[in-house]
């Protein structure tokens, strides 16, 4: 059985997205694992790796081209989290920079679109302790083959409060800050 421990969120949050040419995702990820290894708890970061959708905020030209986006919700004060993501948000020349106050529940159900029926989802996942540049290598050159516009390569990055738990306090073990990649296949 599970215990969940419930928190106060929003119902207003700081989320939204920052996406960025997949050409300089070398050095992205690279700061992305320190920023996230010192993030604070309220924090969460993504990073989205795939084809540019058609979102409304992109231009036309940007449609189809690989990206690497980076996915953010920061569940505390507004101006902390302004504060909180300044480091994030100075990296590299962004084409699209829209974060911003929104409901909780519409950043929760943001990426519902992506797991409609009849689009075949299939993912598998791997942990990393941390973000080695061999491994980004074998990533990006993974991505130049990517079969469907619609799949990407997601990280994660976990931490905070999870990490500070030890490792036999409850039925999870892997209680390390690390990161964690899921290949979406659809």
């Amino acid at each position: 059985s599970f215990e969940f421990q419930l928190h106060d969120v929003g119902p207003e949050v700081l989320a939204g997205l920052i996406v960025h040419p997949l050409k300089d995702a070398p050095s992205l990820l690279q700061e992305f694992g320190k920023i996230a290894n010192s993030a604070p708890d309220e924090l969460t970061i993504w990073v989205v790796m795939r084809k540019a959708p058609p979102l409304p905020f992109l231009t036309e030209d940007w449609h189809g081209k690989e990206v690497l986006v980076f996915a953010i919700c920061y569940i505390g004060d507004e101006e902390d989290g302004g504060e909180a993501l300044k480091q994030l948000r100075a990296l590299g020349n962004p084409v699209a920079d829209v974060i911003g106050p929104s409901p909780f529940v519409g950043w929760q159900t943001a990426f519902d679109p992506l797991l409609t029926p009849g689009m075949r989802n299939y993912w598998k996942s791997h942990d990393f302790n941390g973000l080695p540049g061999e491994a980004v290598s074998v990533l990006l050159n993974a991505i130049q083959s990517l079969p469907d516009p619609n799949c990407e390569v997601f990280i994660a990055h976990v931490g905070g409060a999870m990490a500070r738990v030890a490792d036999d306090a409850t039925a999870y073990p892997q209680r390390s800050s690390h990161f964690i990649m899921n290949v979406h296949t659809r």
